[in-house]
């Protein structure tokens, strides 16, 4: 079975500590995918407190597709 994940991270801050959150994340997407995972990354405009409907919306998207193609593949 796959397992799904969708990342939604900020780019473009100034904060150090923040900076290296989507480098990281990035690096752990590429493990997981190694491993068989699908993984859904993306880098969208916002921030932590934008509202989340949209993100949610990106992430149900995703995970429809995937599941939608496996059911379709058999």
């Amino acid at each position: 079975m796959s397992i799904v994940l969708h990342f939604v991270v900020r780019a473009n801050t100034r904060n150090p500590r923040i900076a290296v959150v989507e480098e990281n994340t990035r690096k752990v997407a590429e493990m997981l995918k190694s491993k068989g995972s699908v993984v859904d990354f993306q880098v969208v405009p916002g921030t932590h407190f934008s509202p989340f409907v949209p993100r949610l919306e990106l992430a149900l998207e995703s995970f429809l597709l995937h599941f939608t193609d496996e059911k379709t593949r058999g």
